[in-house]
């Protein structure tokens, strides 16, 4: 099932190889990236709702209340990212 195919593009040989282990490989690859990704992604959604849903709450309380809750959030965030790079850096990864 090898089945080479060349071409030439402005003087240089190229060169494709068609067969069902070089499919294989590339659906194997997208099934591990969908699986690493996936987490990461349904985490960030969450991390969203949650926002999102702070802001609507907060925004019920008023201007001050909505930007008090903004400035907290963004200084909470630091933090944690603070916290855990020093973490990686004693511990050394």
């Amino acid at each position: 099932m090898y089945k080479p195919t060349s071409r030439y593009v402005n003087g240089w040989e190229i060169c494709t190889v068609k067969n069902s282990a070089e499919r294989n490989g590339k659906a194997r690859n997208a099934k591990a990236l969908v699986l690493l990704a996936a987490p990461m992604t349904g985490t960030a959604l969450v991390n969203m709702g949650m926002s999102i849903t702070d802001t609507v709450m907060m925004g019920w309380l008023g201007p001050t209340s909505l930007a008090a809750g903004a400035v907290v959030s963004a200084t909470a965030l630091f933090q944690l990212a603070r916290l855990y790079l020093r973490k990686e850096a004693l511990l050394g990864g």
